[in-house]
């Protein structure tokens, strides 16, 4: 299912989608770029960070890994509440 942008409701796919943005961004251009054309993001816009100087390197190196453990958190969270919905239609 490709991303909606104009949804009002939380949707496990667009809550995927853009969990998967998320965690794309810190690979290579390539890597992200690939993977977005995948899902179906082709407008998806990697920036490099790799000339930051070193005291916001380790700035920014804290703010990746806390991100990427919110979208893991984030993750799960969408796999509880798929499994949640699918349980109340037994």
């Amino acid at each position: 299912m490709p991303f909606n942008p104009n949804l009002i409701n939380f949707d496990a796919a667009n809550a995927l989608l853009l969990a998967e943005a998320s965690e794309a961004a810190y690979e290579t251009e390539a890597e992200a770029l690939d993977l977005m054309m995948r899902r179906g993001l082709p407008n998806f816009q990697w920036i490099d960070l790799s000339d930051i100087p070193a005291g916001r390197r380790r700035l920014w190196d804290t703010l990746k890994t806390e991100g990427a453990e919110k979208v893991e958190r984030a993750l799960d969270i969408i796999e509880s509440v798929g499994r949640l919905h699918a349980g109340s239609h037994d």
